[in-house]
């Protein structure tokens, strides 16, 4: 049984008091001992037995007895006395009972609510077929009913009003509205809510002897007439008038509640409607043998009689108050979760609230016009475009990580919206479409920014892959802090080319020709070196500088140059051809390749111009070999080191140990010929001859060695190395080197 708030009359406070006739307004509640004596001192009695179709049957017995009140005891009666239990099931053994309850609401002195229920049902429907060709088949059909429980007609007098009990459920399973009012299934006329009703009597009992008796029962009867009318009509829309109150609802008649508190106490906070048991308030017998039975004196004084009618019967309770009766066990299968009750961590009661108490927050929406409406779409709609169109913008100025804390902070933003919304203005703002839109915008705005930098880095890649190498523009975008002047020392192959006799060639060729050329020259080598990973420095004209093992790590780079270079000499041996049908000089490349010790970065200034490049004693060697190579009339030398790294891949022939300018000690050098496996047959005779030439020479064994070298020659004229090596022990003949020669040579010049 709930009971809560109305604006009270001023009536005399507790304590009880007895029977005095100079206490006229002190009224015996008359309600109470004729009505609530006799009904709420019974108990319900519930047998379950199964029948032999499986089926369960449950059968309702309801026992009263009429002890009357404690001696003496005077409270002020309630406002309104409404019955959320439909007192059905009349047995010829209980009739004195229903009787007395009957005579109890006739005689009632305040108004008084039967409780009514619609109940839908599905059922499905045989019907045969008896016309056509599928004459005898059976269809079968799902058909929904609509059926009232109503009280036992004995029971509903002129003195009391039928409101009908149901509460919407979401599919979810929430209770969230109530019904205003309910369609007959035969008449279609609508009746009454039970809230409605309660309500309605209520505030009728609040404002008495309203002019030309426009009582808000009349207006809700009215009100109820016109719905009904213009739902024929197909014109109602929703919304309730209850005289000068505007109840807002749907055009189903749903009122969405605007939970406010149940029976059961929050934190620190009482009860937002009072609530007590039929057994404290008349059951003396039970509660005497409760406080027998209880261990501890304070609850024992608890359940004593006196001590309960006097929490219980006071004016503080029922004066002049909506007095709700109805069942609160779980057995009754009256209990819903709500938006109190959903799990979460903000939840404000841990168990579901009974039906009763579901039509307590409904009826004090309607006392006190405090209503939950929704927001406006419109309002809803502007928020989203808005909200999504400045998010967006936002965000394409920002980092990921602080986008999402702006995006996060958004939502933020709607949940406090929403909150202030529902707190100040009773709406219900629809916030769910932003809470998708926002993090929706944030995933869209990073993938655009991602795919959009990536655009722009690949067309920045391609362009300055134009100037320099694709690995280069790679390792400035993976690495943008390390743009700045300054390096690290890494192991490389450097190799340099450049066009034998470039300026005979510049010089028989007009500017337009030489550039046409050159350009078909640079690009076809510049992509045999991509072709082999190896990362273009520059070019020099028409020389070309590159290295292997930057910024990639490539343990065989000093393969890699080798085979680069020997695919170069193949090439320029193919373009010779096409360059001489089409009148140009033939043009020849010369390389030079050493494996060292370099420091590799950005050099420059780093507010002029910055280049990526390699320095060192080893790039200077790699520069010098290439230009060795007119000593020897070979086309690609390589240093010892570089063949120490190659040797399982390519064929090499020694060639000299060289003293270059800018080093102490001379350098062991070899001939770069051909991929390993890929010699030319008579390779093995030429390079067994020239190597005992060699051995003649540094032996200083002049003319044998001159012998030797010219029988080379005398089978392969175009032997360089050969010519070299027998002007060069002429040369020895005529001035000796001195008696600690090593054997190496000293080059004069780049």
């Amino acid at each position: 049984m709930s009971t809560f708030d109305l604006p009270k009359v001023e009536k005399s406070s507790f304590p009880l008091f007895p029977k005095d006739a100079a206490n006229p307004e002190k009224e015996l509640l008359e309600a109470w001992e004729t009505f609530f004596i006799g009904l709420l001192r019974g108990y319900v009695e519930v047998n379950v037995r199964a029948d032999l179709n499986a089926e369960t049957k449950f059968s309702l017995r309801l026992r009263f007895n009429r002890p009357g009140l404690p001696p003496g005891i005077w409270v002020t009666p309630a406002s309104v006395i409404a019955w959320d239990f439909v007192l059905q099931g009349i047995k010829e053994a209980e009739r004195n009972n229903d009787l007395e309850l009957s005579e109890a609401i006739d005689t009632a002195s305040v108004p008084i609510v039967l409780a009514a229920q619609v109940s839908e049902s599905t059922v499905t429907e045989q019907k045969m077929i008896t016309e056509g060709p599928e004459t005898g088949r059976m269809t079968y059909s799902t058909v929904k009913r609509i059926s009232q429980i109503m009280p036992e007609q004995e029971f509903v007098k002129k003195t009391a009003e039928l409101g009908f009990i149901n509460i919407g459920v979401t599919g979810k399973g929430n209770a969230t509205k109530i019904l205003l009012f309910v369609e007959q299934p035969d008449s279609k006329n609508l009746q009454p809510s039970f809230s409605l009703v309660t309500s309605a009597l209520a505030l009728d009992r609040k404002n008495p002897g309203t002019a030309s008796g426009a009582s808000y029962l009349d207006a809700m009867k009215a009100e109820l007439v016109r719905i009904t009318e213009a739902k024929r009509q197909g014109t109602y829309k929703g919304g309730f008038r209850l005289k000068d109150i505007d109840i807002p609802c749907d055009a189903k008649g749903y009122m969405t509640v605007n939970f406010i508190g149940s029976v059961q106490r929050i934190g620190s906070f009482l009860a937002m409607f009072p609530a007590v048991s039929f057994y404290e308030c008349f059951d003396e017998e039970h509660l005497k043998a409760c406080a027998s039975a209880a261990l501890d004196p304070k609850q024992a004084m608890k359940l004593d009689p006196a001590v309960a009618y006097s929490k219980t019967l006071n004016t503080r309770i029922f004066a002049d108050m909506i007095c709700l009766a109805g069942p609160f066990e779980a057995t009754d299968f009256d209990f819903y979760p709500t938006p109190l009750t959903i799990p979460t961590p903000f939840s404000m009661l841990k168990e579901n609230l009974m039906g009763i108490e579901i039509h307590a927050n409904a009826i004090q929406n309607i006392l006190d016009r405090k209503f939950l409406r929704p927001a406006e779409q419109s309002m809803t709609l502007v928020l989203l475009v808005l909200g999504t169109i400045l998010l967006g913008f936002l965000l394409d100025f920002m980092s990921p990580g602080i986008g999402a804390v702006l995006m996060l902070a958004s939502c933020g933003g709607m949940f406090l919206l929403a909150f202030h919304s529902y707190h100040a203005w009773g709406q219900l703002m629809a916030i769910s479409p932003c809470l998708i839109s926002f993090p929706i915008t944030w995933v869209a705005t990073v993938l655009t920014n991602y795919f959009r930098q990536r655009a722009k880095a690949n067309t920045t890649k391609a362009m300055f892959a134009r100037f320099v190498s694709k690995d280069v523009v790679q390792y400035m975008l993976e690495h943008p802090d390390l743009v700045r002047p300054g390096g690290q020392k890494v192991e490389m192959t450097v190799f340099f080319s450049d066009v034998a006799g470039f300026t005979s060639i510049s010089e028989a060729l007009t500017p337009e020709e030489l550039v046409v050329l050159l350009n078909e020259y640079l690009g076809t080598m510049t992509d045999i070196l991509f072709k082999y990973g190896g990362t273009l420095d520059k070019f020099i004209g028409d020389a070309v500088m590159a290295f292997w093992n930057f910024p990639k790590g490539q343990p065989d780079h000093a393969v890699r140059a080798c085979l680069c270079a020997l695919e170069m000499q193949a090439t320029i041996t193919e373009l010779q051809k096409g360059w001489a049908k089409r009148g140009l000089p033939k043009v020849a490349a010369r390389c030079g390749m050493n494996t060292a010790h370099v420091v590799v970065g950005y050099m420059g200034s780093i507010k002029a111009q910055m280049n990526f490049t390699c320095m060192g004693d080893g790039v200077n060697l790699a520069s010098r070999l290439e230009g060795a190579n007119k000593e020897y009339g070979t086309m690609m030398m390589i240093s010892d080191a570089t063949y120490q790294q190659a040797k399982e891949r390519v064929t090499v022939r020694f060639l000299d140990f060289l003293a270059v300018k800018g080093k102490k000690e001379p350098v062991k050098v070899h001939e770069l010929v051909c991929e390993k496996g890929k010699e030319p047959p008579w390779w093995s005779e030429l390079s067994g001859l020239y190597d005992t030439g060699i051995k003649l020479h540094l032996d200083r064994k002049w003319d044998e060695a001159i012998t030797t070298f010219e029988e080379v020659l005398a089978r392969w004229p175009d032997d360089g190395p050969s010519k070299t090596y027998i002007g060069r022990c002429q040369e020895y003949k005529t001035n000796p080197p001195p008696e600690n020669w090593d054997g190496s040579y000293h080059l004069t010049h780049k």
